[in-house]
């Protein structure tokens, strides 16, 4: 294998990494940006390194599947949430890599299309990525009360300027208004 061939595994490793970080960061909340890039770099070298000694596909999948769960317990939350999206982010990636392999029609075993392969499946997993993200988008949630177009109208729960200004939202009456906080 030449230099070249090695760095596109490098740099295509690289890319599947990052992008398994950022399927994580859809899923799951973690503060901690050091422990994220600690096992971001042990999953990076452990796929890159069985990618370029071992030509076994056994070793492969094993290493795959083992970065994956080392960068998902990087992440805050439960276990059982935490296996369930690495088993899905690798049956993604398993989906993607066999659509690849049966669009493309040449079975030939040279590392340059392997190579090939391995950068369409990465751009593919990239862009289920990102869908997922825009589909799991958490968005900012607002109270529409009071917000409605057209006139301004008084909320019918406040009775007397009494309620208006202390905003208890008491049912009672002035005469019968309860004792607030404010």
């Amino acid at each position: 294998m030449n230099m070249l061939n090695v760095a596109a595994v490098v740099i295509i490793e690289f890319a599947r990494t990052f992008i398994t970080l950022e399927y994580f960061n859809i899923f799951l909340a973690g503060k901690n940006q050091i422990k994220k890039i600690i096992s971001c770099f042990i999953a990076f070298l452990a796929t890159t390194v069985c990618f370029l000694t071992a030509n076994n596909n056994y070793i492969n999948t094993t290493s795959t599947i083992i970065s994956i769960i080392i960068i998902a317990l990087s992440y805050d939350g439960k276990i059982k949430s935490k296996v369930l999206l690495s088993i899905l982010c690798y049956s993604i990636m398993v989906a993607v890599d066999f659509i690849v392999y049966i669009i493309s029609a040449d079975n030939k075993e040279t590392w340059e299309y392997q190579i090939l392969v391995s950068f369409i499946s990465v751009l593919l997993f990239y862009i289920i990525t990102v869908v997922l993200r825009l589909i799991f988008k958490k968005k900012q949630k607002t109270e529409l009360v009071g917000q409605w177009p057209g006139p301004a109208l008084p909320d019918p729960r406040l009775h007397c300027s009494r309620h208006r200004r202390c905003g208890c939202r008491s049912s009672a009456h002035s005469a019968e208004h309860p004792r607030c906080p404010g």
